[in-house]
This record gives structure tokens, sequence and C-alpha cells, in this order.
């Protein structure tokens, strides 16, 4: 159980990466902050 929510952040995390490489650089920054809020709810999100 562990293991599969820790492949949950893991797609979450890669998301986030190819959603910032089509971002300019200067809006990077805020993916990371709306990853970092959505960690608790990776489950609700899914």
């Amino acid at each position: 159980r562990r293991q599969a929510q820790f492949l949950e952040v893991l797609g979450t995390v890669f998301l986030v990466i190819g959603k910032s490489e089509q971002l300019p650089i200067t809006n990077y920054p805020l993916p990371i902050t709306n990853y970092q809020l959505g960690i608790p709810s990776v489950t609700a999100y899914n």
C-alpha cells in the first residue's frame, strides 16, 4: 500500500515535470508550490 502511494506521488511528479517543461522558466516555481499543496490530496485527486 505504501508502494502504491509512492507510485502515485511519482506519477504526479512526472505530471508536474511535463507541465513545467511546456511553461516558461519564470512560471516554473508555480507548479512546484501547487504540487506541495496537492500532496495530501493525491489519492483524492485520482
